[in-house]
C-alpha cells in the first residue's frame, strides 16, 4: 500500500514546451517517455468509498490499480494505493466484470518522467490538454513547484478520469479520450 500526494497542474502548449527545456537545462533525471492506455472500472461498491479499480496498458506491461481518494485541503491530492503487475489484461478486465464491474472510462496518455529534488514531475499530454503532475511528500512537491517557477500555473483540481468524462466521446456505456 502506498499514500500518493500529488499537485495536477493545467498547461498550455507553450507551458508544456518550456517545462519540458526546463527540467533538461536544470539536469533533472529523466526517467523516460511511455504511451498509456488507462481503463478505469466501476462499480456500486467503488462508487461509495470514493475509488476506481485501473488497469493500464503502456508498451513495458500492464498494471492493476486500486486508488482510494482522502480528502486533503488545498491544492493537492491524497490517495491510498495499491497496484500490482499482471500478466494479462484481458483476463484481468474479464476477472473484473465477473465480480460485477463495468468499464467506464478509456484515456490515452503520453507521459515523460523526471525526478525533481525528491519529487517526481511528470509532463502529460492527453488528447483533450496538457497537464504537469508533481508527486511527493508535500514540502518536495512545493519545492519542485518553485524551481521551475510553476506556482502560478492553474490548478486542476479534476483527475483525468473525471476530464475524460467532461471533454471525452461516449461510446456505449464508456466514455473515451483517445488520440486520433
Amino acid at each position: 500500500m502506498a499514500d500518493e500526494i500529488e499537485k495536477k497542474l493545467r498547461l498550455s502548449k507553450e507551458q508544456f514546451v518550456r517545462l519540458a527545456n526546463d527540467l533538461e537545462d536544470i539536469g533533472a533525471e529523466f526517467k523516460g517517455v511511455t504511451r498509456e492506455e488507462n481503463l478505469i472500472y466501476s462499480g456500486e461498491l467503488l462508487l461509495q468509498n470514493a475509488s476506481v479499480i485501473r488497469i493500464r496498458k503502456t508498451g513495458a506491461g500492464a498494471t492493476l490499480t486500486f486508488k482510494k481518494w482522502v480528502p486533503l485541503e488545498g491544492d493537492l491530492k491524497q490517495h491510498i494505493e495499491h497496484e500490482t503487475g499482471i500478466d494479462d489484461p484481458d483476463e484481468a478486465a474479464a476477472i473484473l466484470g465477473f465480480l460485477g464491474l463495468e468499464l467506464a472510462v478509456v484515456y490515452e496518455k503520453k507521459r515523460r518522467t523526471w525526478l525533481v529534488r525528491g519529487a517526481e514531475v511528470v509532463l502529460d499530454e492527453l488528447p483533450f490538454g496538457f497537464y504537469m503532475e508533481i508527486e511527493g511528500v508535500p514540502s518536495a512537491i512545493r519545492e519542485a513547484e518553485k524551481i521551475l517557477n510553476a506556482q502560478e500555473f492553474d490548478h486542476e483540481p479534476l483527475t483525468y478520469p473525471r476530464l475524460t468524462e467532461e471533454f471525452g466521446v461516449r461510446n456505449g456505456r464508456c466514455i473515451e479520450a483517445r488520440f486520433a
